[in-house]
């Protein structure tokens, strides 16, 4: 069996498979899974800023201690990691809002369109991804931060 008809019979087996009302469910439940991960991680960065600014202003004057000093710093690394890990959160919401979208517009006007069914599908298995490389990502800096 070549590779050729192999991924055609696998592409075929999606759009066979997949549905464009499953896609659009899927897609909106992410889209506010990654509202809710971008609003919790926004509070958690704005309370550390203020953390931030106090520790700032003592280190510029000159009064802070070296452990406030080792806690500014500890303050830094950590809210560019969760800035990191909003940036896919933002991301996934652009993405799966976009796929929603399209599934809408499918529905309305390209019904019977194999063609944009497979741009959706496409769409579906990047936003997997994308979720799958940012849960990774979250987990890593849990153990990271579990280890300290």
């Amino acid at each position: 069996m070549s590779i050729e008809l192999l991924l055609r019979n696998l592409a075929n087996w999606i759009l066979e498979t997949v549905d464009t009302d499953n896609i659009e469910s899927f897609a909106i439940a992410i889209f506010g899974i990654g509202v809710t991960v971008f609003t919790v991680l926004f509070s958690f960065i704005g309370s550390k800023y203020d953390i931030i600014k106090e520790l700032r202003d003592k280190i510029s004057n000159g009064v802070a201690s070296i452990e406030e000093q080792a806690q500014y710093k500890i303050a830094i690394r950590y809210v560019s990691r969760q800035r990191n890990i909003n940036k896919y959160s933002i991301a996934v919401c652009i993405f799966s809002f976009l796929l929603f979208i399209m599934c809408k517009v499918k529905t309305l006007f390209f019904l019977g369109n194999r063609i944009f069914q497979g741009a959706l599908d496409v769409l579906y298995i990047l936003l997997i991804l994308l979720v799958v490389s940012m849960v990774v990502l979250v987990l890593k800096d849990y153990r990271r931060q579990i280890k300290q």
